[in-house]
């Protein structure tokens, strides 16, 4: 696109001459004319001319640009922006045409005869007002646009911080409970299993214990038994002597059978051992202390 300025001539937009600077600048010389340009006056006797024959110059300040005009009167009921807004949509229009390009000069002129009386300084101080204006706007809209993301991105890195800071007080809550409740499991589970032993050593003890007892004592019939069977087997008369508990003599009597006549049998209260003395052969049965062993594996 071919920007706007390169159209724009600084010139003024009624008289056509150029902005004038402020500073001061150095008079130019004014060329010395031609010779062929001078243009007789008289006849060249010496004789004086007359007074009609000299041409008036015109007084500068005077003339076309000293008249009034009723155009700069209305300059400042001209809209600069919409003026401006027309000539670049003329421009873009053109750009876009398969035509020849136009002088700079000539759209110039085509423009400002289109709308005439237009004061180019008022026009373009109506522009920089509108331009700023809208750097103004733009301004605001990104100053905006900055802040509403920074009060976003604060709000998110509060919300981060607050999940995380949640999620370690959440943590911290359960690593506090799982302490504690596992302390009164264990607590409760070894008070469980206390109770459980001594359900069990009670219950052990009232029911296994007659029956291992009773089974020790048959075991410990038997072998008397037998032992009484290895002294006595040629018939012949001995001197066997036993002496004991009486449930234990009584059982060994009745195991015995015909060979309890061969025995002497003397009960003692008291003794829970049985005892056989057979010449210089003494047996005693370990009953007691057995009975005693097993309580204490019980207890």
């Amino acid at each position: 696109m071919i920007p706007l300025a390169q159209y724009l001539t600084e010139r003024d937009g009624e008289s056509g001459t150029g902005f004038q600077d402020l500073g001061q600048r150095a008079p130019k010389r004014a060329a010395k004319p031609k010779s062929a340009a001078f243009k007789a006056i008289g006849s060249g006797n010496g004789r004086k001319a007359d007074k009609d024959e000299f041409q008036r110059i015109p007084q500068p300040g005077r003339g076309r640009q000293a008249e009034p005009r009723r155009e700069q009167m209305a300059a400042s009921d001209v809209d600069a922006a919409a003026l401006f807004a027309q000539m670049e949509d003329e421009l873009r229009s053109r750009a876009g045409q398969d035509k020849p390009r136009q002088d700079a000069r000539a759209l110039q002129n085509e423009l400002r005869a289109s709308a005439p009386g237009v004061d180019s300084a008022k026009a373009l101080d109506r522009a920089r007002e509108a331009a700023y204006e809208r750097g103004r706007e733009e301004a605001l809209a990104e100053a905006e646009a900055e802040r509403d993301a920074a009060v976003a991105a604060a709000i998110e890195a509060e919300r981060e911080a607050a999940a995380e800071r949640q999620a370690e007080a959440l943590a911290a809550a359960r690593a506090e409970w799982c302490e504690t409740e596992s302390s009164q499991l264990a607590g409760a589970l070894l008070e469980q299993t206390d109770r459980l032993a001594a359900a069990l050593k009670v219950t052990l003890t009232s029911v296994l214990k007659p029956v291992a007892l009773g089974a020790r004592r048959r075991q410990t019939v038997a072998e008397l038994v037998e032992t009484v069977a290895s002294l006595t087997f040629d018939g012949r008369a001995l001197g066997l002597k036993a002496s004991g508990s009486a449930d234990l003599l009584e059982a060994l009597e009745a195991a015995l059978g015909a060979r309890a006549g061969l025995v002497s049998f003397e009960p003692v209260d008291g003794k829970a051992d049985v005892r056989i003395v057979c010449d210089q052969t003494v047996i005693e049965t370990r009953l007691a202390d057995w009975r005693s062993a097993f309580e204490k594996a019980l207890a």
